[in-house]
């Protein structure tokens, strides 16, 4: 009857754990990157669809309107005169960083035109990716740095 492992068998299991391990933090580090990306593409695609939400609804309530950008850099804000008619709050680990328009906001006109074009841009707190949103009169495009 066999009492204790031999020092191959010892070896093989320790190699064997270390290979799993190797593995599984190098399958993580790519999770976390895959999930920074997937949080970032769905927050530049939140922000184009909320810019999109707020000229639409100008222009079907005949009204015109702003966007801005919430000061400590967490989302943005839609008005129509001073009522706030709509927020969107952008995930953790992310922030607007800015917007480079008059007064750091997007006016919309009845017709759901902006008067002039700006550029948002957002970027990851472990700065690794930086997005900029162009916005024309008719339009929103996304940029990626």
């Amino acid at each position: 009857m066999k009492k204790a492992y031999t020092l191959i068998e010892i070896i093989i299991v320790m190699a064997l754990i270390t290979g799993i391990s190797c593995g599984m933090v190098f399958a993580y580090r790519n999770f976390k990157k895959l999930k920074q990306d997937v949080e970032v593409n769905f927050c530049v695609h939140n922000v184009v669809l909320f810019i999109n939400k707020c000229k639409s609804y100008c222009k079907g309530h005949e009204q015109s309107g702003t966007i801005e950008k919430l000061q400590n850099g967490s989302g943005f804000v839609f008005k129509h005169n001073s009522l706030k008619i709509d927020t969107l709050i952008v995930p953790s680990g992310i922030e607007v960083e800015s917007m480079n328009s008059t007064l750091e906001k997007i006016e919309i006109d009845r017709l759901g035109f902006t008067s002039s074009a700006c550029t948002i841009k957002i970027n990851t707190n472990s700065g690794k990716k930086r997005v900029t949103i162009q916005v024309g009169s008719g339009y929103a495009s996304v940029k990626v740095e």
